[in-house]
Protein backbone atom coordinates (compact mmCIF):
# COMPACT_ATOMS: atom_id res chain seq x y z
CA UNK A 1 0.00 0.00 0.00
CA UNK A 2 1.57 3.43 -0.92
CA UNK A 3 2.02 6.60 1.18
CA UNK A 4 -1.29 8.26 -0.79
CA UNK A 5 -3.81 5.58 -0.17
CA UNK A 6 -2.86 4.96 3.33
CA UNK A 7 -3.23 9.02 4.01
CA UNK A 8 -6.32 8.81 2.41
CA UNK A 9 -7.98 5.80 4.53
CA UNK A 10 -6.58 7.53 7.54
CA UNK A 11 -8.75 10.43 6.71
CA UNK A 12 -11.74 8.86 5.60
CA UNK A 13 -11.77 6.50 8.72
CA UNK A 14 -10.89 8.28 11.56
CA UNK A 15 -10.80 12.13 12.98
CA UNK A 16 -7.21 13.05 15.29
CA UNK A 17 -8.20 15.52 17.60
CA UNK A 18 -5.62 18.10 19.17
CA UNK A 19 -6.79 17.41 22.70
CA UNK A 20 -4.53 20.14 24.24
CA UNK A 21 -6.04 22.75 21.86
CA UNK A 22 -9.31 23.15 23.47
CA UNK A 23 -10.44 25.67 26.24
CA UNK A 24 -9.01 24.44 29.25
CA UNK A 25 -11.63 26.10 31.34
CA UNK A 26 -13.71 23.66 30.19
CA UNK A 27 -12.01 20.99 31.76
CA UNK A 28 -10.63 17.96 31.00
CA UNK A 29 -12.25 16.18 28.22
CA UNK A 30 -12.63 13.17 29.96
CA UNK A 31 -13.79 14.75 33.21
CA UNK A 32 -16.98 13.78 34.35
CA UNK A 33 -18.86 17.06 34.56
CA UNK A 34 -19.37 16.31 30.54
CA UNK A 35 -19.43 12.47 30.04
CA UNK A 36 -20.97 9.44 31.81
CA UNK A 37 -18.88 6.95 32.90
CA UNK A 38 -19.33 4.52 30.05
CA UNK A 39 -18.63 7.68 27.62
CA UNK A 40 -15.84 7.64 29.34
CA UNK A 41 -14.74 4.20 28.92
CA UNK A 42 -15.44 4.44 25.22
CA UNK A 43 -13.67 7.10 24.77
CA UNK A 44 -10.68 5.79 25.87
CA UNK A 45 -11.27 2.95 24.18
CA UNK A 46 -11.31 5.07 21.04
CA UNK A 47 -8.32 6.76 22.32
CA UNK A 48 -6.09 3.61 22.63
CA UNK A 49 -7.25 2.57 19.11
CA UNK A 50 -6.19 5.78 17.41
CA UNK A 51 -3.03 5.98 19.03
CA UNK A 52 -2.14 1.51 17.80
CA UNK A 53 -3.29 3.40 13.95
CA UNK A 54 -0.63 5.84 14.59
CA UNK A 55 2.10 3.58 15.40
CA UNK A 56 0.90 0.84 12.68
CA UNK A 57 0.92 3.92 10.35
CA UNK A 58 4.62 4.53 11.33
CA UNK A 59 5.97 1.30 10.87
CA UNK A 60 4.15 0.47 7.67
CA UNK A 61 7.11 0.18 6.03
CA UNK A 62 8.77 -1.97 8.08
CA UNK A 63 5.81 -4.39 8.46
CA UNK A 64 5.42 -4.62 4.47
CA UNK A 65 8.92 -5.55 4.04
CA UNK A 66 8.71 -8.19 6.41
CA UNK A 67 5.80 -9.59 5.20
CA UNK A 68 7.34 -9.79 1.47
CA UNK A 69 10.14 -11.78 3.08
CA UNK A 70 7.64 -14.05 4.68
CA UNK A 71 5.57 -14.78 1.75
CA UNK A 72 8.50 -15.64 -0.73
CA UNK A 73 8.20 -18.89 -0.18
CA UNK A 74 10.43 -21.58 -1.98
CA UNK A 75 6.75 -22.66 -3.92
CA UNK A 76 6.79 -19.22 -5.07
CA UNK A 77 10.54 -18.78 -6.27
CA UNK A 78 10.05 -21.82 -8.42
CA UNK A 79 6.77 -20.56 -10.20
CA UNK A 80 9.43 -17.82 -11.77
CA UNK A 81 11.67 -19.64 -14.58
CA UNK A 82 15.31 -19.96 -13.42
CA UNK A 83 17.94 -18.56 -16.22
CA UNK A 84 21.29 -20.10 -14.28
CA UNK A 85 22.03 -22.35 -11.88
CA UNK A 86 23.20 -21.35 -8.25
CA UNK A 87 27.20 -21.60 -8.79
CA UNK A 88 27.10 -21.58 -12.95
CA UNK A 89 28.79 -25.00 -13.23
CA UNK A 90 29.09 -25.74 -16.70
CA UNK A 91 26.57 -28.34 -17.60
CA UNK A 92 27.88 -31.90 -18.94
CA UNK A 93 26.25 -31.95 -22.65
CA UNK A 94 26.19 -35.37 -24.82
CA UNK A 95 24.69 -35.08 -27.84
CA UNK A 96 23.83 -37.99 -30.15
CA UNK A 97 21.43 -38.17 -33.43
CA UNK A 98 19.72 -41.13 -35.72
CA UNK A 99 18.13 -39.18 -38.91
CA UNK A 100 15.43 -36.42 -37.67
CA UNK A 101 15.96 -37.52 -34.18
CA UNK A 102 18.60 -35.99 -31.85
CA UNK A 103 19.00 -37.32 -28.32
CA UNK A 104 20.88 -35.63 -25.50
CA UNK A 105 21.54 -36.05 -22.12
CA UNK A 106 22.42 -32.92 -19.55
CA UNK A 107 24.22 -33.53 -16.08
CA UNK A 108 24.06 -30.54 -13.94
CA UNK A 109 28.33 -30.24 -13.90
CA UNK A 110 31.37 -31.65 -15.62
CA UNK A 111 31.86 -33.43 -12.17
CA UNK A 112 28.42 -35.35 -12.00
CA UNK A 113 28.12 -38.55 -13.39
CA UNK A 114 24.32 -39.04 -13.71
CA UNK A 115 21.91 -36.84 -15.84
CA UNK A 116 18.25 -36.51 -17.59
CA UNK A 117 17.96 -37.69 -21.42
CA UNK A 118 15.52 -36.31 -23.72
CA UNK A 119 14.90 -36.95 -27.39
CA UNK A 120 13.78 -33.84 -29.91
CA UNK A 121 13.08 -32.95 -33.83
CA UNK A 122 16.41 -32.27 -34.88
CA UNK A 123 15.73 -29.00 -37.15
CA UNK A 124 12.51 -27.52 -34.87
CA UNK A 125 13.58 -28.38 -31.19
CA UNK A 126 10.63 -29.86 -30.03
CA UNK A 127 10.33 -32.46 -27.02
CA UNK A 128 9.57 -35.86 -28.82
CA UNK A 129 9.80 -37.39 -25.17
CA UNK A 130 12.12 -37.42 -21.90
CA UNK A 131 13.26 -40.33 -19.60
CA UNK A 132 12.19 -39.75 -15.53
CA UNK A 133 15.19 -41.44 -14.51
CA UNK A 134 18.74 -40.48 -14.10
CA UNK A 135 21.39 -41.56 -16.57
CA UNK A 136 25.24 -42.47 -16.48
CA UNK A 137 25.36 -43.09 -20.09
CA UNK A 138 23.81 -43.64 -23.37
CA UNK A 139 24.47 -44.07 -27.19
CA UNK A 140 22.01 -44.05 -29.99
CA UNK A 141 22.25 -46.97 -33.12
CA UNK A 142 19.83 -48.75 -35.35
CA UNK A 143 17.20 -46.28 -34.44
CA UNK A 144 17.73 -47.62 -30.59
CA UNK A 145 19.09 -45.55 -27.32
CA UNK A 146 21.13 -48.02 -25.31
CA UNK A 147 20.95 -46.18 -21.35
CA UNK A 148 22.44 -47.14 -18.19
CA UNK A 149 19.94 -45.75 -15.06
CA UNK A 150 21.43 -44.76 -12.16
CA UNK A 151 21.09 -48.41 -10.83
CA UNK A 152 23.54 -49.87 -13.58
CA UNK A 153 20.93 -51.36 -15.09
CA UNK A 154 20.79 -51.82 -19.02
CA UNK A 155 17.91 -50.39 -21.32
CA UNK A 156 17.35 -50.06 -24.50
CA UNK A 157 14.37 -47.94 -26.22
CA UNK A 158 12.69 -47.07 -29.18
CA UNK A 159 14.62 -43.63 -30.51
CA UNK A 160 11.21 -42.36 -31.60
CA UNK A 161 9.10 -42.29 -28.43
CA UNK A 162 11.27 -43.77 -25.83
CA UNK A 163 8.92 -46.91 -25.14
CA UNK A 164 11.21 -49.58 -24.03
CA UNK A 165 12.49 -52.64 -26.19
CA UNK A 166 14.50 -54.47 -23.44
CA UNK A 167 16.12 -54.29 -20.40
CA UNK A 168 18.88 -56.59 -18.43
CA UNK A 169 19.68 -56.00 -15.13
CA UNK A 170 23.70 -55.40 -14.21
CA UNK A 171 25.88 -55.35 -11.32
CA UNK A 172 26.84 -52.50 -9.35
CA UNK A 173 30.21 -50.51 -11.21
CA UNK A 174 29.14 -52.37 -14.34
CA UNK A 175 30.03 -50.16 -17.52
CA UNK A 176 28.78 -50.01 -21.07
CA UNK A 177 32.41 -49.71 -22.83
CA UNK A 178 30.94 -49.62 -26.65
CA UNK A 179 28.68 -50.49 -29.69
CA UNK A 180 30.04 -52.24 -32.89
CA UNK A 181 28.71 -54.55 -35.22
CA UNK A 182 25.12 -55.03 -33.43
CA UNK A 183 26.11 -55.78 -30.16
CA UNK A 184 26.44 -53.90 -27.08
CA UNK A 185 29.74 -54.35 -25.16
CA UNK A 186 29.33 -54.62 -21.31
CA UNK A 187 32.53 -54.62 -18.43
CA UNK A 188 30.70 -55.96 -15.31
CA UNK A 189 34.35 -55.78 -13.62
CA UNK A 190 38.17 -54.43 -14.93
CA UNK A 191 38.26 -57.82 -16.08
CA UNK A 192 35.23 -58.99 -17.69
CA UNK A 193 33.84 -58.58 -21.32
CA UNK A 194 30.48 -59.09 -22.00
CA UNK A 195 28.67 -58.57 -25.37
CA UNK A 196 24.72 -58.58 -25.82
CA UNK A 197 22.73 -58.40 -28.93
CA UNK A 198 21.23 -54.37 -29.43
CA UNK A 199 18.32 -55.59 -31.19
CA UNK A 200 16.63 -58.38 -28.25
CA UNK A 201 19.08 -58.57 -25.73
CA UNK A 202 20.70 -61.66 -26.03
CA UNK A 203 24.19 -62.35 -24.34
CA UNK A 204 26.23 -63.50 -27.27
CA UNK A 205 29.17 -64.01 -25.65
CA UNK A 206 31.15 -63.51 -22.35
CA UNK A 207 34.83 -63.77 -21.20
CA UNK A 208 36.29 -63.38 -17.60
CA UNK A 209 39.98 -62.40 -16.77
CA UNK A 210 40.49 -60.59 -20.38
CA UNK A 211 41.24 -57.20 -19.19
CA UNK A 212 39.64 -54.48 -20.63
CA UNK A 213 38.21 -53.31 -24.02
CA UNK A 214 40.23 -51.75 -26.13
CA UNK A 215 38.85 -50.81 -29.23
CA UNK A 216 36.80 -52.77 -32.11
CA UNK A 217 38.31 -53.15 -35.21
CA UNK A 218 37.74 -54.95 -38.36
CA UNK A 219 35.50 -57.90 -37.02
CA UNK A 220 38.12 -58.18 -33.84
CA UNK A 221 37.51 -57.07 -30.46
CA UNK A 222 40.51 -56.09 -28.45
CA UNK A 223 41.61 -56.31 -25.03
CA UNK A 224 44.64 -56.04 -22.48
CA UNK A 225 45.24 -57.37 -19.03
CA UNK A 226 48.39 -57.39 -17.23
CA UNK A 227 50.40 -60.57 -16.99
CA UNK A 228 53.06 -61.80 -15.28
CA UNK A 229 56.44 -60.29 -14.26
CA UNK A 230 55.41 -56.34 -15.18
CA UNK A 231 54.48 -57.67 -18.40
CA UNK A 232 50.68 -57.77 -20.13
CA UNK A 233 48.52 -59.80 -22.62
CA UNK A 234 46.40 -58.36 -25.73
CA UNK A 235 43.52 -60.93 -27.04
CA UNK A 236 41.95 -60.46 -30.22
CA UNK A 237 38.29 -61.62 -30.38
CA UNK A 238 35.57 -62.37 -33.21
CA UNK A 239 32.85 -59.83 -32.98
CA UNK A 240 30.48 -62.91 -34.09
CA UNK A 241 30.81 -64.90 -31.47
CA UNK A 242 33.60 -64.30 -29.23
CA UNK A 243 36.31 -67.05 -30.37
CA UNK A 244 39.59 -65.96 -29.72
CA UNK A 245 41.82 -65.22 -32.82
CA UNK A 246 45.20 -63.89 -31.28
CA UNK A 247 47.13 -63.20 -28.33
CA UNK A 248 49.85 -61.21 -27.89
CA UNK A 249 52.14 -60.76 -25.06
CA UNK A 250 53.36 -57.18 -24.31
CA UNK A 251 56.35 -56.28 -22.16
CA UNK A 252 55.13 -53.59 -20.12
CA UNK A 253 51.90 -53.96 -17.34
CA UNK A 254 50.86 -50.36 -18.21
CA UNK A 255 51.35 -49.11 -21.39
CA UNK A 256 51.70 -45.44 -21.98
CA UNK A 257 49.14 -46.12 -25.11
CA UNK A 258 47.84 -48.94 -27.31
CA UNK A 259 46.26 -48.81 -30.63
CA UNK A 260 45.21 -50.87 -33.24
CA UNK A 261 44.91 -49.24 -36.85
CA UNK A 262 44.80 -51.37 -40.27
CA UNK A 263 45.33 -54.94 -38.25
CA UNK A 264 48.43 -53.51 -36.55
CA UNK A 265 49.02 -52.84 -33.52
CA UNK A 266 51.09 -49.81 -31.67
CA UNK A 267 52.04 -50.06 -28.50
CA UNK A 268 53.90 -46.59 -26.58
CA UNK A 269 55.87 -48.59 -24.01
CA UNK A 270 56.58 -46.69 -20.49
CA UNK A 271 60.35 -46.47 -21.42
CA UNK A 272 58.82 -44.85 -24.67
CA UNK A 273 59.90 -47.59 -27.02
CA UNK A 274 57.51 -47.46 -30.04
CA UNK A 275 56.34 -51.21 -31.39
CA UNK A 276 54.43 -51.92 -34.12
CA UNK A 277 53.41 -55.80 -34.56
CA UNK A 278 50.95 -57.14 -36.91
CA UNK A 279 47.64 -58.71 -35.69
CA UNK A 280 47.85 -62.36 -38.45
CA UNK A 281 51.10 -63.30 -37.92
CA UNK A 282 51.99 -61.95 -34.92
CA UNK A 283 55.15 -60.26 -36.57
CA UNK A 284 57.10 -57.44 -35.00
CA UNK A 285 57.44 -55.20 -38.05
CA UNK A 286 59.48 -52.42 -36.21
CA UNK A 287 60.51 -50.38 -33.04
CA UNK A 288 61.75 -46.99 -32.10
CA UNK A 289 62.98 -45.33 -28.91
CA UNK A 290 62.14 -42.14 -28.61
CA UNK A 291 64.57 -39.47 -27.58
CA UNK A 292 62.13 -37.21 -26.04
CA UNK A 293 59.16 -37.56 -24.11
CA UNK A 294 56.23 -37.96 -26.27
CA UNK A 295 52.67 -39.16 -26.90
CA UNK A 296 50.84 -41.31 -29.36
CA UNK A 297 48.09 -38.37 -30.78
CA UNK A 298 46.67 -40.39 -33.57
CA UNK A 299 47.35 -42.91 -36.00
CA UNK A 300 45.76 -41.56 -39.45
CA UNK A 301 46.26 -42.44 -43.15
CA UNK A 302 49.13 -44.70 -43.16
CA UNK A 303 50.99 -41.57 -40.58
CA UNK A 304 51.76 -41.45 -36.37
CA UNK A 305 51.11 -38.38 -35.27
CA UNK A 306 53.54 -37.37 -32.06
CA UNK A 307 52.99 -34.54 -29.21
CA UNK A 308 56.81 -34.10 -27.99
CA UNK A 309 58.08 -32.52 -24.81
CA UNK A 310 61.51 -31.00 -24.27
CA UNK A 311 61.00 -31.99 -20.34
CA UNK A 312 62.20 -28.32 -19.43
CA UNK A 313 58.46 -26.21 -20.07
CA UNK A 314 60.11 -24.42 -22.95
CA UNK A 315 58.96 -25.84 -25.97
CA UNK A 316 56.37 -28.53 -27.86
CA UNK A 317 56.03 -29.98 -31.27
CA UNK A 318 55.26 -32.14 -33.48
CA UNK A 319 56.66 -35.40 -34.74
CA UNK A 320 54.84 -37.48 -37.49
CA UNK A 321 56.49 -40.52 -38.67
CA UNK A 322 55.51 -43.81 -40.77
CA UNK A 323 53.29 -46.00 -39.68
CA UNK A 324 54.73 -48.37 -42.54
CA UNK A 325 58.30 -48.66 -41.16
CA UNK A 326 58.72 -45.66 -38.47
CA UNK A 327 60.82 -43.53 -40.37
CA UNK A 328 60.78 -39.75 -39.77
CA UNK A 329 58.31 -37.67 -41.77
CA UNK A 330 58.17 -34.12 -40.70
CA UNK A 331 58.07 -32.32 -37.67
CA UNK A 332 56.22 -28.65 -37.11
CA UNK A 333 57.36 -26.53 -34.56
CA UNK A 334 55.62 -23.17 -33.37
CA UNK A 335 55.87 -22.38 -29.43
CA UNK A 336 53.53 -24.78 -27.45
CA UNK A 337 52.03 -26.48 -30.24
CA UNK A 338 50.00 -29.93 -30.34
CA UNK A 339 48.66 -32.22 -32.81
CA UNK A 340 44.21 -31.19 -33.11
CA UNK A 341 43.03 -33.01 -35.85
CA UNK A 342 43.74 -34.73 -39.44
CA UNK A 343 41.15 -34.88 -42.27
CA UNK A 344 41.03 -35.15 -45.80
CA UNK A 345 44.79 -34.43 -45.87
CA UNK A 346 45.17 -31.05 -43.29
CA UNK A 347 46.70 -31.53 -40.04
CA UNK A 348 45.41 -28.70 -37.78
CA UNK A 349 47.88 -27.64 -35.18
CA UNK A 350 47.26 -25.59 -31.91
CA UNK A 351 49.53 -23.50 -29.98
CA UNK A 352 48.61 -21.00 -26.84
CA UNK A 353 46.72 -18.54 -29.02
CA UNK A 354 46.77 -19.79 -32.72
CA UNK A 355 45.91 -22.31 -34.78
CA UNK A 356 47.82 -23.85 -37.83
CA UNK A 357 46.85 -25.80 -40.91
CA UNK A 358 49.45 -28.11 -42.61
CA UNK A 359 49.62 -30.58 -45.51
CA UNK A 360 49.27 -34.13 -43.98
CA UNK A 361 51.78 -35.34 -47.05
CA UNK A 362 54.94 -32.91 -46.16
CA UNK A 363 53.96 -30.58 -43.14
CA UNK A 364 54.06 -27.87 -45.66
CA UNK A 365 52.18 -24.98 -43.91
CA UNK A 366 48.74 -24.15 -45.47
CA UNK A 367 47.39 -21.32 -43.53
CA UNK A 368 48.12 -19.55 -39.68
CA UNK A 369 45.65 -17.69 -37.65
CA UNK A 370 45.82 -16.42 -34.51
CA UNK A 371 42.90 -16.30 -32.11
CA UNK A 372 43.25 -13.30 -30.08
CA UNK A 373 42.03 -15.49 -27.35
CA UNK A 374 44.49 -18.63 -25.17
CA UNK A 375 43.77 -21.81 -25.36
CA UNK A 376 41.56 -22.15 -28.09
CA UNK A 377 38.99 -25.36 -28.46
CA UNK A 378 39.07 -26.57 -31.70
CA UNK A 379 36.52 -28.36 -33.74
CA UNK A 380 36.98 -29.63 -37.47
CA UNK A 381 33.28 -30.91 -39.42
CA UNK A 382 32.44 -30.85 -42.73
CA UNK A 383 35.10 -28.18 -44.22
CA UNK A 384 34.60 -26.11 -41.62
CA UNK A 385 36.86 -25.48 -38.56
CA UNK A 386 35.27 -24.08 -35.10
CA UNK A 387 37.46 -22.11 -32.70
CA UNK A 388 36.32 -21.59 -29.66
CA UNK A 389 36.99 -19.72 -26.61
CA UNK A 390 35.58 -21.02 -23.36
CA UNK A 391 36.26 -18.17 -20.88
CA UNK A 392 34.94 -14.75 -23.78
CA UNK A 393 32.21 -16.82 -25.06
CA UNK A 394 33.13 -16.48 -28.91
CA UNK A 395 33.27 -18.46 -31.72
CA UNK A 396 34.67 -18.47 -34.72
CA UNK A 397 33.78 -20.71 -38.18
CA UNK A 398 36.64 -21.12 -40.29
CA UNK A 399 37.20 -22.35 -43.99
CA UNK A 400 38.90 -25.29 -43.34
CA UNK A 401 41.01 -25.39 -46.32
CA UNK A 402 41.82 -21.59 -46.59
CA UNK A 403 41.27 -20.65 -43.47
CA UNK A 404 39.17 -17.17 -44.37
CA UNK A 405 36.55 -16.46 -41.57
CA UNK A 406 32.90 -17.93 -42.48
CA UNK A 407 31.31 -16.28 -39.83
CA UNK A 408 31.74 -15.38 -36.06
CA UNK A 409 29.21 -15.23 -32.85
CA UNK A 410 29.52 -13.93 -29.39
CA UNK A 411 27.82 -14.55 -26.36
CA UNK A 412 27.13 -11.11 -24.91
CA UNK A 413 26.78 -11.35 -21.15
CA UNK A 414 26.55 -8.09 -19.15
CA UNK A 415 25.90 -9.74 -15.81
CA UNK A 416 27.30 -9.08 -12.70
CA UNK A 417 28.94 -12.26 -12.26
CA UNK A 418 32.31 -13.08 -12.76
CA UNK A 419 32.21 -17.14 -15.03
CA UNK A 420 34.87 -18.95 -15.93
CA UNK A 421 33.15 -20.79 -18.58
CA UNK A 422 30.89 -18.46 -20.35
CA UNK A 423 29.81 -21.05 -23.54
CA UNK A 424 30.98 -23.87 -25.34
CA UNK A 425 30.29 -25.83 -28.51
CA UNK A 426 28.29 -28.77 -27.26
CA UNK A 427 28.00 -30.67 -30.60
CA UNK A 428 28.38 -30.53 -34.12
CA UNK A 429 26.28 -32.61 -36.60
CA UNK A 430 24.21 -32.71 -40.24
CA UNK A 431 24.88 -29.12 -40.16
CA UNK A 432 24.28 -27.95 -36.81
CA UNK A 433 26.32 -26.37 -34.13
CA UNK A 434 24.92 -26.78 -30.87
CA UNK A 435 26.12 -24.00 -28.33
CA UNK A 436 25.55 -23.77 -24.47
CA UNK A 437 25.19 -20.31 -23.16
CA UNK A 438 25.80 -19.56 -19.37
CA UNK A 439 24.55 -16.68 -19.82
CA UNK A 440 20.84 -17.52 -19.74
CA UNK A 441 22.12 -21.10 -18.93
CA UNK A 442 20.45 -22.01 -22.66
CA UNK A 443 21.18 -24.30 -25.54
CA UNK A 444 21.05 -22.55 -28.90
CA UNK A 445 20.92 -24.64 -32.32
CA UNK A 446 22.81 -22.83 -35.01
CA UNK A 447 23.14 -23.39 -38.71
CA UNK A 448 26.30 -24.36 -39.50
CA UNK A 449 26.40 -22.74 -43.12
CA UNK A 450 25.48 -18.73 -41.76
CA UNK A 451 25.07 -19.45 -37.67
CA UNK A 452 20.94 -19.06 -38.18
CA UNK A 453 19.68 -19.28 -35.08
CA UNK A 454 17.13 -22.56 -35.70
CA UNK A 455 15.63 -22.64 -32.18
CA UNK A 456 16.81 -22.03 -28.91
CA UNK A 457 15.43 -24.01 -25.60
CA UNK A 458 15.88 -23.34 -21.76
CA UNK A 459 18.85 -25.91 -20.51
CA UNK A 460 16.31 -26.74 -17.23
CA UNK A 461 14.11 -28.95 -20.09
CA UNK A 462 16.64 -31.65 -18.99
CA UNK A 463 16.85 -31.81 -15.42
CA UNK A 464 12.71 -31.58 -15.57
Amino acid sequence: MGYDERKDLFDDEFKIVDLDSLDSSRGGLLHGRYFSGRSRFFLTILTLLGAVVLVLALLWPNIMALSQSLISSPTARATTPVTHIVDRTPPMVTIATWGSITVMRGAPGYNADQGRLFAFETRTGHVLWRSNQDIRTFGVADAMVYVQWSDYSLHVLNVRDGSQIWQQKLVSGAAITSEANGLLFVAPDSATVMAYRLNDGTLVWSHQGVGSLLQVEAGLAYTFTNGPASSGIISAFHVSDGSLARRYPVADSAPRAIIIEQGVIYTLQNNLLLVAVRVADQQRLWQRQMERNADLARIADGQIYLNVYDGQGRDNWIDVWSATDGSSLWSYHYGFVAFSDEQNGIVYASAHSSISALRASDGSLLWHRETKFLDPDIQINDGTVYISSFSDGIFNALNASSGQMRWSYSIAYNGDVQLDVLGFIAHIEHGIVYIVSMNDFSIKAMRASDKALLWSSHISLIHQ
